[in-house]
């Protein structure tokens, strides 16, 4: 029933969508030029993606390299502990254990802020990508003279000469690229 009530509404939105734009060319007297655009394969193709994503690549890396370093020195005292517990005083073996659990929750909360703080990064990222992205495609709609660029997840058919995917790809790593 919801799936039924869905396909309807993207019926009635297509059909008031078409009639707005033979309004508006009825209207302006205009030709109605509509493309789209495949904004996920933009972001796999745009050569800033890669920078960053290297970027963020190393910057994990060296996270990992700190917590796996934390690691190692809970298992080096848990390890001590295990050889030296039987000479030791209950005490002593309680102090060690107190302080091998407080080392385990730094690295548990250590290991939640990188995470934490990677995932902000890469949805800060997407979200700076997806801005340029949608500049850029604003710019070139603009200059060739477009009446609408719609995303192509939501055409469910369009000719393969309206899809300005590519145009757009190559405009933003050319506006990258630094002019030699």
């Amino acid at each position: 029933m919801i799936i039924t009530r869905g396909i309807v509404r993207i019926a009635v939105f297509s059909l008031i969508a078409i009639s707005l734009g033979l309004v508006y060319r009825a209207e302006a007297g205009d030709i109605l030029k509509v493309g789209y655009v495949d904004i996920g394969a933009v972001i796999d193709r745009y050569a800033k993606t890669e920078e960053l994503e290297k970027a963020l690549e190393k910057e994990q890396q060296t996270k990992q390299k700190e917590i796996a370093k934390l690691a190692k020195v809970i298992e080096k005292l848990e390890r001590e502990l295990k050889t030296k517990a039987p000479g030791l005083k209950e005490k002593e073996r309680k102090r060690r254990a107190e302080i091998i659990e407080g080392k385990k929750e730094g690295w548990r909360r250590l290991f939640r802020e990188y995470d934490l703080e990677i995932k902000s990064k890469v949805y800060e990222q997407q979200r700076g990508l997806i801005k340029e992205i949608q500049e850029a495609v604003h710019s070139y709609g603009k200059e060739k003279g477009y009446t609408f660029i719609l995303d192509s997840r939501q055409v469910i058919y369009g000719l393969k000469g309206l899809d300005v995917t590519k145009e757009i790809v190559k405009l933003l790593n050319k506006k990258e690229k630094p002019s030699n």
